[in-house]
């Protein structure tokens, strides 16, 4: 055990710090949450995702360069980008690898969307989806840019720092659309 003056208890073996002088968030046990962290044999470890894979570090938590999910809710405003519009604002071009759409309730009437980059947040693209189909089916229903990317998309696109990917209605009327995307990207450079 060493001593810092006399505020400070130092582990000599493991390097812990055993006193709360340089404040308790230095402590072992504070960063202990249950869920993205615990303490394993006296040394701290990420949790396991566990049976129902709810613990552990979430995927929208993980640095750009392991790959993060960036997901949100799906709107039924008929302007370029008025389904969702989202801006890379991580500070360096990332590598969209998947763009995922959960069509929980269709659009009412006929429609298609397109989703794509560009450096507009209010300007449709169709670089990565053109002319899925959002129109009821009765049940809830995927659209993803691996299986629906239609005739300009892509599986894969460059999205630039400060670039959009915009979510927005090609065709028809989507009012009444409801649903959540799900945009997969890495940072390779």
């Amino acid at each position: 055990m060493s001593r810092i003056g006399s505020v400070m208890t130092v582990s000599d073996s493991s390097g812990e710090i055993l006193t709360p002088s340089v404040g308790t968030s230095a402590l072992k046990s504070s960063v202990v949450d249950g869920v993205g962290v615990t303490l394993t044999g006296g040394a701290l470890a990420l949790q396991t995702a566990g049976a129902s894979l709810a613990n552990g570090v979430q995927r929208d938590e993980m640095s750009k360069y392991a790959g993060v999910v960036i997901k949100g809710d799906l709107a039924d405003a008929r302007t370029g980008g008025g389904v969702a519009s989202v801006e890379n604002t991580y500070g360096s071009r990332l590598v969209i690898t998947r763009v995922t759409i959960l069509v929980t309730t269709g659009s009412t009437g006929a429609s298609t969307i397109n989703v794509g980059v560009n450096s507009s947040g209010t300007t449709s693209d169709d670089d990565l989806i053109d002319g899925a189909t959002t129109t009821a089916i009765g049940s809830a229903f995927l659209i993803d840019n691996i299986d629906d990317q239609g005739t300009n998309g892509q599986a894969s696109q460059i999205w630039d720092s400060g670039q959009f990917v915009t979510f927005s209605e090609a065709t028809g009327d989507v009012t009444g659309l409801v649903g959540t995307y799900a945009i997969e990207a890495i940072d390779i450079t």
